[in-house]
């Protein structure tokens, strides 16, 4: 009988030691995840919009657009802007008309800029970066930023920092609703603790596919 107990107890301390190392390691393994944003990566080949925008890819290129609107500036500094962006790296084209009110009036002019990459991909993600240093660094709050790669980049941002307010409150609501009916201080800890064990394993494994839809990090917790 001892023997027996003696045994259990050992495994007890195996299994606990398992799980943490498999915890440790999918920490390191997170890191290493690419998010990705595209969902139409997800789409079956056969399907019609899958077929639609790969004609469109291969007609066109992959290319996403920059907006970059600046208040109260000339004619002739607009047309120095324009200059200043087609030079930046990865930047296409850049679609200003100082002639046409939809591009220029009362001061205020609008620059659409075709980069390179689609608007998740890293390329416009640094054209879009290399493009709000250079336009903040000149006119600073007088200048508003729009297009598809500042929306994905927005939107990143924002459950980004959602996910983690979500999980805050998961958290915090989870260990008052314990804490009013455990019979026991530590069940909360040990629940939490095995909950926050789970997460991380779980998120850590997505290693083997190498990338995860940003909609899949989202939730997974």
């Amino acid at each position: 009988m001892n023997k027996k107990f003696n045994l259990l107890k050992n495994a007890k301390y195996l299994i606990v030691l398992l799980f943490l190392i498999f915890s440790a390691i999918s920490v390191v393994l997170f890191g290493t995840i690419k998010i990705n944003y595209n969902i139409s990566d997800y789409l079956d080949e056969s399907t019609d919009t899958k077929i639609s925008l790969g004609i469109m890819e291969d007609e066109f290129d992959l290319i996403s657009n920059v907006q970059v609107m600046i208040e109260n500036i000339s004619p002739d500094e607009a047309n120095e802007v324009k200059d200043e962006l087609k030079a930046i790296e990865n930047v296409k084209f850049v679609n200003f008309n100082p002639a046409n009110e939809n591009y220029y009036k009362d001061s205020t002019a609008l620059f659409v800029i075709l980069v390179n990459g689609n608007e998740y991909s890293d390329t416009a993600k640094a054209a879009l970066a290399d493009i709000i240093e250079a336009m903040d660094a000149e006119y600073g709050d007088r200048v508003n930023y729009g297009g598809t790669v500042m929306e994905k980049k927005l939107l990143r941002e924002a459950i980004v920092s959602e996910i983690f307010l979500i999980l805050g409150i998961s958290v915090a609501l989870c260990a008052i609703l314990m804490l009013l009916t455990a019979e026991s201080w530590i069940e909360p800890i040990v629940l939490l603790a095995a909950s926050g064990v789970a997460v991380l394993i779980n998120m850590g494994t997505n290693a083997i596919f190498g990338e995860v839809s940003y909609i899949t990090n989202a939730v997974a917790s």
